[in-house]
Formats: structure tokens, sequence, C-alpha cells
């Protein structure tokens, strides 16, 4: 089951006026409150500049340590995480996929990429503990599948596809304040994020995000409001019923999505006034049978302990349900707040290859979104909600149809095609 919160936009103040949607299983079953305004025009630059300065990365940790068998964790992740070798993979059923778009090869551009130089990655060992963070794996995690590569994913290729797809999500939660997340294009008007990312959890229809800003391939070393492809207001949400109602995590379902409006203030003008996914692409994602015992996966995200938050983090790693049980992937990281919300890509980038074609063929694909790390940064390791949820109960079809639905509606029939 699905939740969705109606926000149009408006000149004034927030209103009490939230029209909400459940979509219940197959029928898709629909309630709405009234359509009032129920969010405030887009901020001016002065005022977009001043909330970024102070605004807070989001993040849910838990204080269980790995070591004590919590609920999220292996029994113990030294030396028991080892992957089986030669044991066959069982598969109950194929991942169902809705296919991305890599949209528009920008002028002057080339396929040819240029990397920065790698900077120094290095976490900090909480103080007084005496103990070393290393960067590949985290404490009591050598010889184990938790091994991950952290690199800075800036200048280049985040003006290409997919990598511009992602970016960062700025927005008022309930409380009033300002939080970062990381977000991702899954249509032209579409993002996937993490439902902490979009509500409260167990907060009822009071839960729900006030304003919310996202900047495709955010990059500190523009201005704000002058990043080069600008930024797009985000005027309605969507999160799954476990998420609005319970805001638990380790359960599988923080998933959440998002639509958001034409691109605005970019250094690059040719994108100005277009749809995001118009401009920039989109990914493709898993929405149904997204959870594997192991997957290779890359994840996207604005962690605030690389670079602090201004900057497009990559990490590429192992992530596991099998030893854990599930319902959320365990994986290795070095990434903390400010990385909620971020996608977790099977298949990236590009290939040509005439040899045995794999499994899961398709490119670019987000299986996961970042749920939750814990409190203590010398672990590494943090948990990812699968799309789709423990048996598909995320319902994440309905939740994507919903707001296709609304974008349909408000922007035109041809901004997004059904699952």
């Amino acid at each position: 089951m699905v939740r969705i919160l109606e926000r149009r936009l408006a000149k004034g103040v927030m209103s009490a006026g939230l029209a909400l949607a459940v979509l219940a299983g197959a029928a898709q079953a629909q309630v709405f409150s009234p359509l009032t305004s129920a969010q405030r025009g887009p901020m001016t630059a002065a005022q977009l500049e001043q909330v970024a300065a102070t605004a807070i990365p989001m993040e849910n940790l838990l204080t269980d340590s790995p070591f004590t068998g919590g609920a999220a964790s292996p029994a113990a992740l030294g030396g028991a995480a080892s992957v089986p070798i030669g044991q066959s993979v069982v598969r109950v059923a194929a991942p169902v996929i809705s296919q991305g778009n890599a949209g528009p090869v920008e002028s002057g551009m080339t396929r040819s990429m240029s990397f920065s130089t790698l900077e120094d990655l290095t976490g900090t060992a909480p103080q007084g503990s005496g103990a070393v963070a290393p960067q590949n794996y985290g404490n009591g995690n050598l010889n184990t599948i938790y091994h991950y590569n952290d690199y800075l994913q800036f200048p280049f290729p985040a003006t290409y596809a997919p990598y511009r797809q992602a970016g960062q999500l700025l927005f008022q939660a309930a409380d009033g304040g300002w939080y970062t997340c990381t977000a991702a294009l899954i249509q032209r008007t579409i993002l996937i994020t993490a439902g902490h990312c979009v509500h409260d959890g167990e907060n009822g229809v009071n839960g729900w995000n006030r304003d919310g800003y996202f900047y495709p391939a955010y990059a500190q070393n523009y201005p704000r409001t002058n990043q080069y492809y600008g930024w797009c207001q985000t005027v309605r949400y969507a999160t799954t019923d476990g998420w609005f109602n319970n805001g638990s995590i380790q359960q599988g379902y923080d998933v959440a999505m998002a639509i958001c409006g034409r691109l605005w203030q970019g250094s690059n003008t040719a994108v100005r006034g277009q749809f995001p996914g118009v401009a920039l692409g989109w990914f493709g994602f898993c929405y149904e049978n997204c959870t594997m015992g192991y997957n290779f996966l890359t994840q996207i995200g604005y962690p605030s302990n690389y670079y602090d938050g201004g900057q497009m983090t990559i990490s590429q790693h192992i992530e596991e349900t099998a030893l854990s049980g599930g319902p959320d992937y365990l994986y290795g990281t070095g990434m903390r707040g400010g990385s909620s919300g971020g996608p977790h890509i099977q298949n990236i980038g590009e290939i040509r290859d005439s040899a045995f074609a794999g499994y899961n063929t398709a490119r670019n694909i987000i299986y996961a979104v970042t749920s939750w790390g814990y409190v203590s940064d010398i672990y590494k390791v943090q948990g990812a909600s699968p799309i789709s949820g423990p048996g598909n109960t995320n319902n994440a079809q309905a939740m994507f149809n919903g707001l296709c639905q609304n974008s349909r509606n408000w922007f035109g029939a041809w901004t997004c095609q059904f699952l």
C-alpha cells in the first residue's frame, strides 16, 4: 500500500489542505482531499542560499553494534560474511524493471571522460577510541564481503548520463528545519529517494515535507542558485504505508518518490525551463522482486563526511540480504548523513560485450535507496531498502503510477508512462 501527499505550487504559506491518496493493491483505489494550496511559490535566490547554509544532512542511525547480534546485522561481520565460493544462487523470481533513458548528448561534449585526482576521503575514528578507520573496510570487516571503494565523482562524468540523473535534495521537513538527502530521476518529472527524506514516519498527515528542491549533479564549486543544471521544486510526495504509519528502519519500506517541476536558474541556459528528465534523461528502476541474496551495486550520494556533502560521491560494493535475512540490503561504505535516499544501481555505465550476457543485463537500473547507518563511524556499514520491499509489499508500481497520473494531469500526458 502507498500513501501520497498532494502539494501544488502557489504563492503564500503552507495551508492545512493536504490532499492524500491511498493506493491499494492492483485496484489502486484512491482517496483525495480537496485540491487546495499546500505549498508556497519557489524561494528567492537569497532565501535558498540562506537555508542551504544551515541545512542538516539527514540520516537514520542504529545505536547497536554489528557485533552484538543486532536485528539488522549478521551475528558477527568479522569473518562470518564471506561468500560461499561455487554455491549456486537460488532465484525465486526475476526482477521486473522499467528501462531508463540516457537523455540528450550536450553540445560540445564528447564521450571521453576526464577524471580529477582522487582526493583524500579518510574518515576520522571517534575521539579517544584509538581505532583506525580505514576506507576500504570497517572495523572487524577484514576478509568479509563488506569491502568497498568510495571515490569522488567530480568534475567528470557528473555531467554525463547516468550520473547527472542523481543529485542533492534540499528540503524543509515537517518540523520546519532544512535538511539534505540524495535523490535520482526515474522519469521526466519523477524522483526516487528514501521515505525519511519526504515524511517524518509515524506522524500521519502532519509528517510531510513542507518544501523541497532537487539539484541534479549538484557540485559545491557552483553557487547554490547557479548550479550547472539549476534546480526543480518538488510538488508532490509519495511513500509506503509502512513508513507512513510506523517509520521504522530495517523493515525494507523506507522508500519514497516525488514529482519535480521544471529546471530553473542553471548556468547551462539550454536546460532552463525544461523538465529534468527531458534535459538529463533518467535511471531505470526495479519495482518488483528487487531483493537478492547478493547483488553488486553502485551507490551514489552526497554524504556530509566527504567534502561537507558538496560533491557527488560513489561507493561500489557487494550488497547482501542472505546473511542478515533482510529485508534491507547490507553493504560496506564510508558514507554518512546526506547520502540517505541515494540510488543503488546495477550495471552502471555502458559496455559492449560479445561474451556471456549474464543474468540481469539491463544497464543503469536502481534496485534500492540508502536508508540507515550506525552511530559509530568505525563499522563502515549501511542499509538500503529495496524499492519493491519484502515480498513486493511496497507496491512500488502503484506508487509510481499514482504520481505519474498527477504529472500527466498537470504537465502533460507525455511527461511519464505508466508501468
